[in-house]
């Protein structure tokens, strides 16, 4: 895993190197308006066996802190992360612009366009008893059936772990999951250049999701009465440091119906009942890089848990030479779609693995997968076919 040292140190590297600094000169960028970026460089042959590399790319800040639509494109430093020495230096894009910074700004303060639809009213949920889960020793969660031990993790992140059920019938604790948490997060760039074919990220495992996960925003992240949790780490010499409000705990209630039924059917009366659907959510958002990542884990009193992954942030995008697709010679050898002038967004996907330990009743269970399957029957054993 990449340290926040081995990040600062690289990023660094760079400046130091003759080719680079001819290079941004010539294209009339200024130092201080760089920021450089040292992600995971993949394996791609024995060249590289044996040292600790990455690929150090930049981008321009001036005029906008919505950097990662600049690019200096085509430029591209292998760093050596143990002797900080460039390894290899190429520009393929010395005649590629960088993008302009108008209307990249994506801060709230910076919007200068009238929004195109009616203004929302303001939404509350109120709980005037405070909210029904309650936590023991900072990590044991008990809410209505369920009760689960919720900690921080530097590369995982958000770990569920010793998940239990309360039985309907007879009240008893019953095991349903031993550990859970993201295993790894995989990010495949689809482009062949030279200064793209790398980027196939692992960002759980490279990066850490528990470390690129910054303090959650109470009202926005989370709703209220959210209790958060900090994480509690340890930088590369052992010290320790707080990671603050890294994850929140809230139940969620959205309108939605548990369950209901009505019966018209009965001579004397009818039944009209319904049940609300309300929620446990413990939450994360880790900042990757462009990409934030929203995890939530979230229980439900009918024994079900669902995990939800979200994607927001900001692309990762490639410099182009061309402002139109009327410009592209060959369209169908594009990338990505051309989204603003010289600049296409490039083709990617996102894999998600999970360490799900399931202890079903106990650690002896084993996975079932059921599939229907069509069979036709018989003749003359029903009306129906199938």
């Amino acid at each position: 895993m990449l340290s926040v040292d081995d990040i600062s140190a690289a990023s660094k590297a760079p400046f130091s190197n003759a080719e680079f600094n001819k290079s941004i000169a010539a294209r009339g960028v200024s130092s201080s308006e760089l920021i450089c970026l040292p992600p995971s460089a993949g394996w791609f042959g024995p060249n590289e066996e044996g040292k600790r590399v990455v690929k150090v790319h930049c981008f321009s800040n001036q005029g906008t802190p919505n950097f990662y639509m600049r690019p200096i494109e085509g430029l591209v430093m292998t760093v050596d992360l143990d002797t900080l020495e460039v390894l290899k230096f190429s520009d393929t894009g010395r005649d590629i612009p960088i993008p302009k910074s108008t209307d990249t700004d994506y801060r709230y303060t910076a919007q200068k366009k009238e929004p195109q639809m009616e203004p929302l009213n303001p939404i509350s949920i109120e709980q005037p008893k405070g909210p029904s889960f309650r936590l023991e020793d900072g990590h044991i969660v008990n809410w209505a059936n369920w009760v689960f031990h919720l900690k921080a993790d530097h590369r995982a992140g958000l770990v569920i772990s010793r998940v239990m059920v309360r039985d309907s019938e007879n009240g008893e604790l019953r095991d349903v999951m031993y550990k859970g948490f993201a295993s790894e997060f995989f990010v495949p760039y689809m482009d062949l250049d030279e200064s793209w074919y790398f980027k196939s990220y692992m960002d759980a495992g490279e990066f850490g999701l528990g470390i690129s996960a910054l303090p959650l925003v109470p009202l926005n992240d989370c709703p209220r009465h959210s209790y958060y949790m900090d994480g509690i780490f340890a930088t590369p010499d052992g010290n320790p440091f707080v990671q603050p409000n890294m994850i929140c705990l809230f139940e969620r209630y959205a309108g939605d119906i548990s369950w209901r039924h009505s019966e018209g059917l009965l001579t004397d009366f009818q039944i009209r009942e319904a049940r609300s659907k309300i929620t446990l959510v413990a939450r994360m958002a880790a900042s990757v890089g462009n990409y934030d990542y929203i995890f939530d884990w979230e229980f439900q009193t009918d024994g079900l848990i669902n995990v939800k992954v979200g994607l927001s942030g900001m692309l990762m995008v490639k410099g182009s030479p061309h402002q139109s697709l009327h410009q592209v010679p060959n369209q169908d050898a594009m990338s990505g779609p051309l989204i603003s002038e010289n600049v296409i967004g490039v083709v990617h996907d996102h894999f998600i693995t999970f360490h799900l330990d399931m202890d079903i009743d106990g650690a002896n269970n084993s996975f079932l997968n059921v599939n229907l399957v069509k069979e036709r029957s018989l003749p003359g054993e029903s009306p129906r076919k199938s």
